[in-house]
């Protein structure tokens, strides 16, 4: 039997619920599905990989969002030795402006569409600072 974000002794599954609870905010929409946690699987094996391998470096996330993945990948290298973990976004409120030939190109139908898709996607940088605290890298 599979499970599904239930508890488990499944390190990644722990880790996932654990980065699922402090990251999103609880105005969010919790519904969790198959295919996010198999892209944060994904993450989460490929830095053991790499970790796995003794490559030297730090490591970078780019596009952060809520911090869900910062989290998982933050703890899995504090679990391997010192290491710097560089976080990069914006933080300016999410995607960017589109102007009437982006909306014509890929069928977006109103500002007020894109404004919501703005709102939704916008990152925070003091949550995602405050998120990460706690991890020792």
């Amino acid at each position: 039997m599979v499970q599904h974000f239930s508890e488990s002794e499944d390190p990644f599954l722990n880790l996932y619920k654990q980065a699922a609870e402090r990251a999103n905010p609880p105005r969010r929409n919790r519904a969790q599905n198959f295919e996010k946690q198999r892209r944060f699987y994904v993450v989460y094996q490929m830095i053991r990989h790499v970790l796995d391998r003794g490559s030297e470096g730090d490591v970078a996330e780019c596009g952060c969002w809520h911090g869900h993945s910062a989290y998982i990948i933050a703890s899995v290298l504090s679990d391997k030795g010192p290491r710097t973990l560089w976080v990069f976004d914006s933080f300016e409120g999410g995607l960017s402006d589109k102007i009437d030939q982006d909306r014509e190109a890929i069928g977006d139908t109103s500002p007020e569409k894109t404004l919501a898709k703005k709102q939704h996607y916008a990152s925070n940088f003091e949550q995602v600072k405050a998120l990460l605290a706690e991890k020792t890298i």
